[in-house]
């Protein structure tokens, strides 16, 4: 285990050298980078995302996560998972997101509800984009139509389920892991500015990574839109939706469906800050290869089965940006200093109990 520890230690070192290297030397394309990162922040995931998080997390809070996910019993039943809390994980997740549902399968293992193999199920079944990011921000800013992002919201939804149902006849139950019993830890609600203050977090983490990896990226986007799309695919789902919808080619949809499916590093990373290190995202990251084709096909067929939603798509290049980079790093530095607040506010609670 400690072998592994330090070979991660130095491949992190080594590209946050060879990162390093890039900015040095060549700062105008990093800018460019970041800039362009904020405007997908702005344009993209601060107005489609930010009001879903807040609404999202006082529906799902307390109770309201049980209420809402009784639906879905049948599903962690065929995944072998008989908690009633489990349900709630999807919900999350489904509903606000990965990040969202990340933090609830944390909560569930933490209050003695999952074992960690049902933990890895549940980030299985969880881990997909939210509606308003596949709706809003793909399908009606990116693609032109709002429908279309539905369609592939329905599908990466199915196509996690089904591959949550199947690894859990594959994964082995981890040894003393089975017999983990229910707390008596009972989830509480929370009120309208607990909600903003965890939206702000939330949306400033997810712009962080966006920016971050748009700075990445840039130094691609002179080898052309395609390239730029394949190693988006790998880093960060948004840039690699935005390339996908800039492209020429008549498989946007599908190559932004692709893009949903394998997620990017970029979001691995926040389940793992969200979802803790107990729980092993190995499962999630080979369940993608599943997840792919399985994705592809829902998507193929529910715009079969509506042809006027599919004939009815943009299929032109509709994305534009319309902020100045100056308004984006500005609404950026809002939430960092909000977050910043909100944090200093928790350290001086906690210094005067």
């Amino acid at each position: 285990m400690q072998k592994n520890e330090s070979w991660k230690a130095v491949a992190l070192w080594l590209l946050c050298a060879a990162a390093l290297c890039l900015f040095l030397t060549d700062p105008a394309t990093a800018a460019k980078g970041v800039q362009s990162g904020l405007h997908a922040c702005v344009e993209t995931i601060i107005p489609t995302m930010f009001p879903f998080f807040v609404l999202s997390r006082i529906l799902l809070s307390g109770q309201g996560a049980v209420w809402l996910s009784w639906p879905l019993r049948p599903l962690t039943a065929a995944m072998g998972i008989t908690s009633p809390k489990a349900p709630s994980a999807v919900v999350c997740g489904w509903l606000g997101g990965f990040a969202a549902g990340a933090d609830q399968v944390s909560q569930l293992y933490r209050q003695r509800e999952i074992s960690k193999k049902q933990g890895s199920l549940l980030l299985i079944a969880s881990t997909v984009s939210g509606p308003s990011f596949v709706a809003a921000g793909v399908g009606a800013r990116l693609l032109g139509n709002a429908a279309v992002g539905w369609m592939m919201f329905a599908a990466q939804c199915a196509a996690a389920a089904l591959c949550a149902i199947l690894f859990s006849f594959i994964l082995p139950q981890e040894k003393g892991d089975a017999g983990r019993k229910a707390g008596a830890v009972q989830g509480k609600g929370c009120d309208a500015s607990e909600a903003v203050a965890s939206a702000v977090q939330a949306t400033t983490i997810l712009c962080g990574y966006v920016t971050l990896f748009s700075f990445l990226s840039a130094y691609v986007a002179p080898l052309g839109n395609g390239v730029r799309y394949a190693v988006c695919f790998f880093l960060e789902v948004t840039n690699a939706c935005i390339a996908a919808a800039e492209s020429d080619t008549g498989l946007r949809v599908a190559m932004c469906a692709a893009a949903l499916s394998a997620m990017g590093a970029s979001v691995f990373l926040q389940v793992r800050a969200f979802a803790g290190k107990e729980i092993s995202l190995k499962p999630l990251l080979i369940s993608r290869v599943v997840h792919l084709p399985l994705m592809l096909f829902f998507t193929r067929l529910l715009l079969s089965i509506f042809p006027s939603i599919r004939s009815a798509a943009v299929w032109e290049n509709v994305y534009a940006s319309r902020l100045p980079a100056d308004a984006a790093c500005v609404l950026f530095v809002l939430c960092a200093l909000a977050m910043h607040g909100k944090t200093e506010g928790l350290r001086k609670q906690k210094k005067c109990v």
